[in-house]
């Protein structure tokens, strides 16, 4: 039986029964992802996810020193949203459209006061709210945009490719947000606190009133635990 790259090679050479089992092995990649849409997902979403990870198959560059499931994850998301969108299933609320408006605002007075942008973890401090909880609500009120629109004409680049290479810290913490409830509450709590509120590990070691020791241990395990769900180890 051959191994995970070895079958998306094949099935990127147009060995279609390769790229059939390759699919069928990433489905808990999307489920898992669907999931964190709806409870219990549904078939309509998860349908959606299988288009964005047969897009990431075509569109994966083998010599990219990245793993599939890093590439495929923003492309994965981005149809499940652009389907619920499409759906009218999605909604701000209106505790979302208050934390937007609030960042909006805070974001351009501390700009203008200091001279540069705050960092999204001092906007979650200043309106009492957890960083994680920001994240998804500036996600949420992005403006949709399909995944095959062309950015750059010239090089004729679709925004999903876009989307999963840049380096944008928000899209990084976007994504991690969507891998975090694969660890148990604490694990959770300790590599939010650490990643999305960057606390150190010995303020973090004075409020649960653990050693730092037990902290360090925590967050290798929770950030193993991230790396495999995303095909790095």
């Amino acid at each position: 039986m051959p191994n995970e790259r070895e079958l998306l090679i094949k099935a990127k050479s147009g060995d279609r029964e390769a790229k059939e089992l390759f699919l069928e092995k990433n489905r808990g990649l999307v489920i898992h992802i669907a999931n964190r849409f709806m409870e219990n997902g549904n078939d309509d979403l998860i349908q959606a996810g299988f288009v964005g990870l047969i897009k990431a198959v075509e569109r994966f560059d083998l010599t990219m020193n990245t793993a599939f499931s890093t590439y495929a994850v923003p492309l994965i998301m981005g149809e499940m949203k652009e389907s619920l969108r499409k759906e009218k299933q999605i909604s701000l609320g209106r505790r979302g459209r208050e934390l937007y408006l609030q960042y909006k605002q805070i974001s351009e007075r501390l700009l203008k006061e200091k001279g540069r942008e705050p960092t999204l973890s001092q906007v979650a401090s200043i309106l009492g709210v957890d960083p994680e909880e920001l994240v998804y609500a500036l996600e949420a009120a992005r403006t949709p945009k399909s995944l095959d629109e062309t950015i750059d004409e010239e090089k004729k680049i679709p925004y999903g490719d876009l989307l999963a290479s840049r380096d944008d810290p928000l899209d990084t913490r976007i994504l991690v947000s969507e891998l975090l409830d694969s660890l148990d509450k604490r694990s959770r709590y300790i590599v939010v606190q650490r990643f999305f509120a960057e606390k150190t590990q010995v303020e973090l070691a004075t409020e649960l009133q653990i050693s730092q020791a037990h902290i360090c241990r925590i967050e290798k395990k929770a950030l193993k635990r991230l790396r495999q769900l995303m095909g790095e180890d």
